[in-house]
């Protein structure tokens, strides 16, 4: 086990409290492994990205605002929202035959929430069942 001096120590935790950078960033800049910083930055306030979406006011405001997508602006019936979702679909859903669940993928936040509303107002659906499978990149 390494035994790092103080100093790496300090500019880790001024990095994640000034920058808010990831922990895999600020190793990069320190070349120290990313579990080594996150162990240092546990009690280091606000400091935990997974908590980002759940505790801050700011993103939780703009997803908000997100909700109405990219339809806000037209108003939609049932048949025309069906008509909508299947497009979105043929663009950008997965088209395996064996599959038996709906697989939407995009890096538009607005698009998918998009297809998601006209989905919902399109067939009566049990969101219970749903299953998100999310990946977020740095880029």
């Amino acid at each position: 086990m390494i035994r790092y001096p103080a100093k790496p120590i300090n500019q880790a935790k001024k990095l994640a409290i000034k920058e808010h950078l990831s922990y895999k960033e600020i190793g990069r800049r320190l070349n120290i492994p990313d579990s080594t910083i996150s162990i240092w930055c546990r009690d280091v306030e606000g400091n935990n990205p997974r908590k980002y979406p759940k505790t801050s006011k700011k993103i939780r405001e703009k997803i908000e605002k997100l909700e109405k997508g990219v339809f806000k602006d037209l108003q939609i019936n049932r048949i025309l929202a069906k008509v909508f979702c299947g497009i979105l679909y043929g663009c950008e859903g997965s088209k395996y035959p064996a599959s038996n669940c709906i697989i939407f993928t995009n890096s538009d936040p607005e698009l998918i929430v998009s297809f998601v509303n006209l989905l919902r107002s399109s067939y009566k659906l049990d969101e219970s069942k749903w299953r998100v499978h999310l990946q977020i990149h740095s880029n």
